[in-house]
């Protein structure tokens, strides 16, 4: 019964089905000068890219929507990395990323690696890699752009989505201490419709706790 802001990616996403016909990727130039760093340290003959981009920026916000798309624990994101290494694919690690944790694992490489500026990179793995796999924060609506597509692990809030229908979104996790089990999407939307939304005052007054997206 009153008037109230609300986000919505209704026309986010016909934006950017009715402006497909814009080029907003790099020059040509760029993406072939950037393609030979690559070739000259692991050579020519791998499956694709893969990029892992990791958001960690709850130190810059105040609202819990905003601290809570960070990622969880970044260490299955290092297994991620050595899975597409091993099917021969080049993983480029972007963002706020441990890239201590990436260094062992063969054909994974940062903007340290490739000695390009790290902004350059992002825009780099998010128009020409096979798989972007991130966080839900600005660099989805990009890669939407340019049909790129997504797995959106640690995703919150749960109400929001992607302009690519084929994007995999994989939401963390809410916990009822109480029940002693996980909440499934019916539970939340049934008994706690305002959670669903990004109410997360709720979370200390309902013995709630936000874990990350399943390794799996």
């Amino acid at each position: 019964h009153k008037l109230i802001k609300f986000n919505t990616f209704v026309n986010h996403k016909d934006l950017i089905n009715n402006s497909k016909q814009l080029n907003r990727k790099l020059f040509q130039a760029t993406i072939n000068s950037i393609n030979n760093k690559i070739c000259n340290i692991v050579g020519d003959d791998y499956a694709g890219i893969i990029t892992i981009l990791i958001r960690k920026k709850q130190t810059d916000y105040t609202y819990q929507h905003d601290k809570l798309r960070d990622c969880d624990d970044e260490n299955k994101y290092v297994d991620i990395a050595k899975y597409f290494s091993s099917k021969g694919y080049v993983v480029l690690v972007s963002g706020e990323a441990n890239y201590r944790l990436y260094s062992k694992i063969d054909n994974v490489l940062d903007h340290h690696a490739i000695s390009i500026s790290k902004k350059l990179l992002n825009i780099f793995c998010l128009s020409e890699s096979s798989l972007v796999i991130c966080q839900h924060s600005g660099p989805v609506h990009l890669a939407n752009t340019w049909n790129v597509p997504l797995v959106i692990a640690d995703a919150l809030p749960l109400w929001q989505g992607s302009a690519n229908n084929n994007d995999l979104i994989v939401h963390k996790r809410f916990y009822d201490n109480n029940r002693c089990t996980y909440l499934s999407y019916s539970d939340i939307k049934e008994h706690y419709n305002s959670l669903f939304y990004g109410d997360y005052n709720l979370l200390d007054s309902l013995f709630l706790r936000i874990e990350g997206s399943k390794k799996s």
